[in-house]
């Protein structure tokens, strides 16, 4: 009779890399601080590529090479882990009291920002360049950066213009000059003035409702 002799990282590894959750996910490992994917192999005897071909769907993972503390990595097969919380998102999976989905390809468009500006890798929202761009480290992971100046973008991505469906009914209604004045003095919810030299001054004030200032007084349709 044959005897194996297995060293206890290398049981604790073997055992790792077999066990998954109920809905398939791998053996998850939250990294610490001063972890590097050589510490990790020294201490679950395995090897660096294995750990890379664990997490080729993993969020956030950039490679070894860019290895970073507080994310959740695979530490065997299975379906990527859910990213770990970040207490400063306010966008994106990380955000605070995110449930799961069961389909991981969905995770990007968690809890989008308002108004459909761009949510970073790092759970924020902005409209300026660096937080548009869909470019990614060379792995291909989602939530990873492009390089040097590029916030690395997960959803709504990109500058292009997108025309919604038009509604089913067109109603014309008539807000006085005067209302609109103090739309605009007091000034808490305008968030966005276009000049349309057909519409008028199109006043946004919200993100549901518009007012057209209109040098024409409609009577209420």
């Amino acid at each position: 009779m044959w005897h194996n002799a297995i060293a206890a990282g290398e049981l604790q590894w073997w055992k790792q890399s077999k066990s998954q959750g109920v809905d398939g996910t791998c053996y998850s490992y939250l990294v610490k601080e001063l972890d590097t994917c050589w510490t990790l192999v020294e201490t679950y005897h395995t090897t660096v590529q294995a750990i890379e071909d664990s997490n080729k769907k993993t969020r956030g993972w950039a490679g070894c090479d860019g290895i970073q503390w507080g994310m959740n990595i695979c530490l065997g097969h299975g379906n990527p882990p859910f990213p770990a919380n970040s207490p400063e998102a306010i966008c994106g999976p990380q955000m605070n009291n995110t449930e799961k989905p069961t389909d991981y390809t969905k995770w990007p468009g968690l809890n989008p920002c308002p108004l459909n500006a761009c949510c970073d890798v790092w759970g924020q929202c902005g409209t300026m360049a660096q937080f548009y761009p869909d470019t990614r480290a060379p792995t291909g992971n989602d939530g990873t950066e492009g390089g040097p100046g590029e916030n690395g973008c997960i959803s709504n991505c990109g500058t292009k213009i997108v025309a919604g469906s038009p509604p089913a009914k067109f109603e014309r209604v008539y807000i006085s000059n005067l209302e609109i004045g103090e739309i605009i003095s007091s000034g808490q919810h305008m968030i966005q003035q276009e000049h349309n030299p057909i519409a008028g001054d199109i006043l946004i004030y919200d993100d549901t409702e518009w007012v057209s200032w209109s040098d024409v007084a409609y009577p209420v349709a």
